[in-house]
């Protein structure tokens, strides 16, 4: 199974959470685009708050937070690159 795989449409993400999935994460979900409040770039990670949801804590590596296999269909390189796909959406 996939860690998190990011796809967009029109102004929603649609978020595939794979072997993140558990009772309280689901297996997928959509979100407006205007729900994204902010995505910020650390030197180990990747923050992104969502309303209702909170902050998410992303690394390329899995080591400071949960790994992103794409952004649609682009594998990060590194956290500033995975930075600058979410931004882009």
């Amino acid at each position: 199974m996939a860690n998190i795989i990011v796809t967009t449409s029109a102004n929603k993400i649609h978020v595939k959470f794979g072997v993140y999935a558990s009772v309280n994460i689901p297996i997928e979900a959509t979100y407006r685009l205007n729900n994204i409040v902010y995505f910020q770039l650390f030197s180990n990670r990747v923050v992104v708050f969502v309303v209702g949801q909170g902050e998410w804590t992303l690394d390329v590596t899995g080591v400071n937070g949960l790994i992103v296999d794409s952004v649609n269909a682009v594998v990060p390189t590194d956290n500033e690159h995975l930075y600058n796909l979410l931004s882009d959406l």
